[in-house]
């Protein structure tokens, strides 16, 4: 397979693509209905269509270019299917699956909690802007090449406006003792990093049980986010903002700083979270191709959850 070659560098953890791409098959088999609903036309099982998907995320690839891909190649035969999807059917599931990717990242993360009987976990939350454009990466590496080459161009009578850059806001909650992702978000990037944790991320950490502590940068430091953390018996390690904001002594974001100030001191945990969120920048996530929302947050979250199987393939764990 030619294309295999080109991406076993883009890779996390050094395992190769079609071992992620067949464990998340044997793993959507496993968790997952045949059928989303119960009733209605029965069309193509929930497991093959997560395969597809995460095939396109492993190889870069349009739902175009996997349609032709795996059709060539017959690889829905190996998934079960009689014949190869629509183009439209593809890109329907890419908008609509997000549930189930998220479903299937807490999944991995629990199988692994289970296999390695680890307690007292530490969840470390941050956030990160991915670029959004119909670009590839190599096409945006030969603009910046050649424009270098030109040198300077004959100037133009009227100047065109250049299209605004889109982002996605990518908020990531990352256990370092496990180094494995628990939980991703993908939001338009003018929702902000704390609004969108409270909302996709502290009601699962809460209700988990399993994590005793958080560390988190300036942003989350927010009365109420911490008080509900001590409600819920997790320790927050969060850093003080300075000026008119900066906290009064006793006060529950005063004791947060002071125990992040005293973690810096022996060991600083919070570079982990950047160095898996370089992993999957450099390495699986320069841009998304997605035009809508919701396919963006698929394209997005899918990572996340290759990122947790490759560190299932790495430890062993079927």
């Amino acid at each position: 397979m030619p294309i295999e070659q080109e991406a076993a560098s883009m890779i996390v953890k050094h395992v190769s693509p079609i071992s992620i791409f067949w464990k998340a098959v044997r793993l959507a088999r496993k968790k997952l209905p045949p059928y989303p609903n119960e009733r209605g036309r029965k069309g193509y099982p929930l497991p093959a269509r997560i395969g597809i998907l995460i095939y396109l995320a492993l190889y870069h690839l349009t739902p175009e270019q996997g349609y032709r891909e795996m059709k060539a190649l017959e690889i829905y035969r190996k998934l079960g299917l009689k014949q190869m999807p629509s183009v439209k059917s593809i890109y329907r599931w890419r908008r609509d699956l997000s549930p189930i990717v998220h479903k299937l990242i807490r999944e991995t993360f629990y199988i692994a909690y289970r296999h390695l009987g680890l307690r007292e976990l530490t969840v470390i939350p941050d956030g990160s802007g991915i670029k959004k454009g119909r670009g590839t990466q190599y096409y945006e590496w030969r603009l910046e090449t050649f424009r270098k080459r030109r040198g300077k161009r004959r100037r133009r009578r009227s100047k065109r406006r250049k299209p605004r850059k889109k982002f996605v806001r990518l908020v990531m909650s990352y256990v370092p003792e496990m180094d494995m992702i628990y939980t991703m978000t993908a939001t338009p990037s003018f929702i902000g990093e704390l609004k969108a944790f409270e909302n996709g991320h502290l009601e699962d950490i809460i209700s988990a049980g399993i994590f005793s502590r958080l560390i988190a940068d300036k942003l989350y430091d927010s009365e109420n986010l911490i008080k509900r953390l001590k409600e819920a018996e997790i320790e927050a390690c969060v850093p003080a903002r300075e000026g008119k904001l900066k906290p009064e002594p006793g006060s529950l974001r005063d004791e947060a700083n002071k125990r992040y100030e005293e973690l810096r001191k022996s060991k600083h945990l919070r570079s982990l979270v950047e160095s898996a969120y370089s992993s999957l920048k450099s390495r699986a996530l320069p841009y998304v191709t997605s035009r809508s929302w919701k396919s963006c947050e698929t394209e997005a979250v899918l990572w996340g959850l290759i990122f947790n199987l490759a560190r299932l393939c790495e430890l062993g764990i079927e």
